[in-house]
């Protein structure tokens, strides 16, 4: 409903192929994350929930889930019934072994977007990630393989600027490691809401004219790069409204 509902859209937004979309995604496991900004957590998940949301409206609704775990609940209960009890098809409720890593993100994204294309024959042409997710190179396969038509492009998620860079901290003012730690984290923060609030205010201004807004944002993020390197970065400014 919701990807037939998406394709009228489209339709009504005068798009040549209104099968073709943007989207987003990304997974979920169950696992705490312990670690702060920056840190990567330690992550020994035994289910995933791997999702789409299309990029195409304002509530970026999720249009197709993964979901696959490495647990089974029905094996502790044949077992004691005979100690050799091996699961096997129907009597295992895991769905995946447990050898295999549960952060394959690429074999998750592939398996939802191949389904997204048998389905309802839709495509996705602008693909939102983690910088470290497989989730393009998925995407890239399906194209290269002849599976889907559009060529995809690879966009970042800007709430994930704030990941550590290792070599930052080297370079920032501070007497400790502490401190330097706690501007480092302070400053990948305000670029994440900076870079998002840009986004945003573009296509307030722009609508869904993606080819438009990518080269409007060159100019934000050249005035975001020299507001740094000259030290006249200012919360009150509005870099983006002030240039474009």
């Amino acid at each position: 409903m919701r990807r037939e509902r998406l394709k009228d859209i489209q339709q009504q937004n005068g798009k040549s192929s209104p099968n073709v979309i943007n989207a987003l995604s990304d997974g979920m496991y169950n696992n705490n994350l312990y670690s702060g900004v920056g840190k990567t957590p330690f992550q020994p998940a035994t289910q995933v929930i791997y999702s789409l949301a299309e990029n195409v409206t304002q509530q970026h609704d999720i249009i197709g889930l993964v979901v696959h775990n490495k647990l089974c609940s029905k094996g502790k209960h044949l077992r004691p019934s005979d100690e050799h009890h091996q699961c096997l098809g129907k009597d295992c409720s895991a769905t995946i072994p447990f050898e295999k890593s549960i952060g394959d993100e690429k074999t998750w994204a592939k398996e939802l977007l191949q389904e997204l294309k048998e389905s309802n024959d839709m495509e996705v042409e602008y693909l939102t990630t983690d910088p470290d997710s497989g989730a393009y190179q998925a995407a890239t396969d399906l194209h290269e393989t002849g599976i889907t038509k559009t060529k995809p492009t690879h966009q970042l998620d800007t709430r994930h600027i704030s990941k550590k860079n290792s070599r930052l901290s080297e370079i920032l003012k501070g007497n400790t490691a502490k401190l330097r730690t706690q501007i480092q984290n302070k400053l990948a923060i305000d670029l994440s809401e900076r870079c998002h609030g840009e986004i945003c205010k573009a296509f307030e201004k722009y609508g869904n004219d993606i080819d438009l807004i990518r080269n409007k944002l060159t100019f934000a993020l050249m005035q975001l790069s020299i507001a740094i390197r000259t030290g006249t970065l200012n919360v009150q400014i509005t870099l983006y409204y002030a240039k474009v």
